[in-house]
């Protein structure tokens, strides 16, 4: 990377086809990481004397393996010890067609709406599943999502990772008690289907804003 860069930019700007700003920036601050020469910090160990220099980092999650790997393992860790109840837990993900994933890719307000439809088709499951199950109205539900913007192979593929309860709380009649948790048994595929169907429901409304997306 450090010896082809320059050369890359410039046969790209050779061709009028200079990358986009931000991934110039996201490549060269790469080459800046760890690198004690572009600024670091000194620590001393008082007990024996010793010195320690340690590089700045440049905390970028694009692109950086070193820096996207520790804030992953620090965001796992945080979940799991201050987030994440002692519950059953269920992995949904949700993939986009192309046009949409490449226009979310450039556009931050419609990557929100398109996982707000998401979250709510997903709410809107759990709660009908845990009225069938039990015979209880439940309301609150809990997830945590994180946008992943590329496939295994560093294609541009935007897609959403969701840690979804899995189930719904009902409301308790008793006040000062907690909530109580009502757990699902594994969704078929039709509630997988129902799911899919109520997000892109609740795209194709959102077509007067965004009319490429409605299809």
């Amino acid at each position: 990377m450090r010896e082809q860069l320059e050369t890359f930019l410039a046969r790209a700007q050779c061709r009028d086809q200079n990358p986009l700003r931000f991934v110039e920036q996201e490549l060269r601050t790469f080459l800046r990481c760890g690198v004690l020469a572009h600024g670091f910090l000194r620590l001393h160990c008082d007990d024996c004397g010793h010195d320690r220099p340690v590089a700045f980092s440049c905390k970028h999650r694009g692109f950086c393996p070193a820096c996207g790997g520790r804030r992953m393992a620090y965001t796992a860790a945080h979940l799991v010890d201050r987030v994440l109840p002692e519950l059953p837990i269920r992995q949904w993900v949700l993939t986009l067609p192309y046009p949409l994933r490449y226009r979310c890719a450039y556009d931050a307000r419609l990557t929100s709406a398109v996982l707000r439809a998401f979250i709510r088709a997903l709410f809107a499951e759990l709660r009908r599943r845990s009225r069938r199950v039990w015979g209880i109205r439940a309301e609150q539900c809990g997830v945590v999502t994180f946008i992943q913007r590329f496939g295994s192979a560093r294609n541009l593929n935007v897609h959403f990772h969701t840690l979804a309860l899995d189930g719904a709380y009902a409301d308790t009649l008793v006040r000062g008690q907690a909530p109580h948790f009502l757990p699902l048994p594994p969704p078929h595929a039709d509630a997988a289907e129902r799911v899919l169907a109520g997000t892109a429901r609740r795209i194709r409304r959102r077509r007067r804003a965004y009319p490429s997306t409605a299809a």
